[in-house]
């Protein structure tokens, strides 16, 4: 039910009528030589059972495209209304080409100016996270930004996350002639859109905040007092230091988390690898490094003095410092409502 047609070089969309002017359209269609985008077929002015004005392939013939239901013809026809009313150029059902010459149909698309595009699709049937990723890359090849409005029946028991990358937002059940709503936000769709473009829903990024975990020490070789590296934690997830081999790996996971310029800019030694010490292999090469000297430190000495702390109480010193990240990120979306 698509809801575009050709007329010469002007396109006739039918969300744009009312019922008055739809059925003149409908009488007077074959002196207009109406035509559908698609196929080039001839097209005609139809009204479905629920109500919706949609145009209709004269000869279905050589159409390759796939036919939609009433709800989803409804929801498409809302974004397209708002998205026009919003002051952008729209277009349903619209072909375009990636790079690598995949074809693809959006079925909402917003124009402003010569250069910035904005897609919408309406995803009502299932479709895996995959489909949902390999789609929206193509979209990004394309030069066109998309947003998703989905049901929840089709995403079924997949788990998605929304994220800057893929602006997906779930509606409520759709309903032809009942307004969905955008329900992490509470708002009807249609206020929803002019919304997203009119520059009022926006990705909050959130730095991950790590807690770095350090013993007070002393340097083998310079004899200056140290903070050795232990540790870290976020949130309910953490890793410290528990044997010789398992400091070493946490050393080196942690060298993705934080860089030794954040470390020395928090009073932390830095984190190092040495291969080889001394003329010999080491097994476990990831260690400590004193902040003052750049000396390798001990991960079996800091290990047995943690064990000597925990299980005969000797005195030790341990702390931690708030880290925030600037690799890893979380974030959501905002709607500012006005």
């Amino acid at each position: 039910m698509p809801l575009r047609a050709r007329m010469g070089q002007d396109d006739i969309l039918a969300f744009e009528y009312n019922e008055k002017s739809w059925n003149e359209l409908k009488k007077n269609y074959k002196s207009l030589l109406l035509i559908m985008p698609c196929c080039q077929a001839k097209a005609i002015p139809k009204t479905s059972k629920l109500g919706t004005f949609f145009f209709y392939h004269s000869v279905k013939g050589g159409c390759t495209s796939e036919a939609e239901s009433p709800e989803h013809e409804y929801v498409k026809a809302i974004v397209a209304k708002s998205a026009k009313d919003a002051g952008w150029s729209v277009k349903t059902e619209w072909w375009g080409k990636s790079p690598s010459g995949e074809r693809w149909c959006a079925d909402v698309m917003c124009f402003k100016g010569e250069h910035l595009k904005i897609a919408f699709e309406i995803q009502l049937s299932p479709q895996s996270v995959k489909e949902t990723q390999y789609r929206q890359e193509r979209y990004k090849a394309s030069g066109v930004r998309c947003a998703w409005f989905v049901s929840e029946s089709s995403l079924g028991k997949r788990h998605f996350i929304p994220s800057e990358d893929i602006p997906l937002f779930i509606i409520s059940k759709p309903k032809v002639d009942v307004i969905p709503i955008i329900q992490i936000f509470n708002e009807n769709i249609d206020i929803f859109v002019e919304a997203m473009l009119s520059r009022k829903v926006a990705w909050k990024k959130e730095p991950w905040v790590y807690a770095l975990s350090y013993l007070e020490d002393v340097c083998w070789n310079c004899n200056k007092l140290n903070k050795q590296f232990v540790g870290y934690s976020i949130d309910v997830y953490g890793e410290h230091f528990q044997t010789m081999a398992h400091a070493s790996s946490v050393l080196k996971n942690a060298r993705k988390i934080v860089s030794n310029d954040s470390l020395t800019s928090l009073g932390l030694n830095t984190i190092g690898r040495f291969d080889v010490i001394n003329g010999k292999k080491t097994d476990y090469p990831y260690c400590n490094v004193c902040i003052h000297c750049g000396a390798p430190q001990n991960n079996y000495q800091i290990v047995k003095k943690r064990e000597a702390s925990s299980l005969h109480g000797e005195s030790i010193t341990e702390g931690c410092v708030e880290y925030i990240s600037d690799k890893d990120f979380s974030g959501e979306w905002n709607y500012k409502k006005v």
